[in-house]
C-alpha cells in the first residue's frame, strides 16, 4: 500500500466531514493523482 500525505490528513473522520460538506470528490481526485509535493523547492525555499 503507497501512502501519501494525504494518507495522515485525510483520515475516516475527514474523510466523513469532507464528504458533508461536499469537498471531497475534489480531495480525492487529488488522492489519485498522488498527493501533493513534500519537499521544498527553491522556488519555494526563495
Amino acid at each position: 500500500m503507497n501512502h501519501y500525505p494525504c494518507d495522515v490528513a485525510f483520515t475516516p473522520t475527514v474523510k466523513a466531514i469532507q464528504e458533508t460538506k461536499g469537498s471531497r470528490p475534489a480531495y480525492h481526485g487529488k488522492e489519485e493523482r498522488g498527493g501533493w509535493q513534500t519537499t521544498v523547492t527553491p522556488d519555494v525555499q526563495q
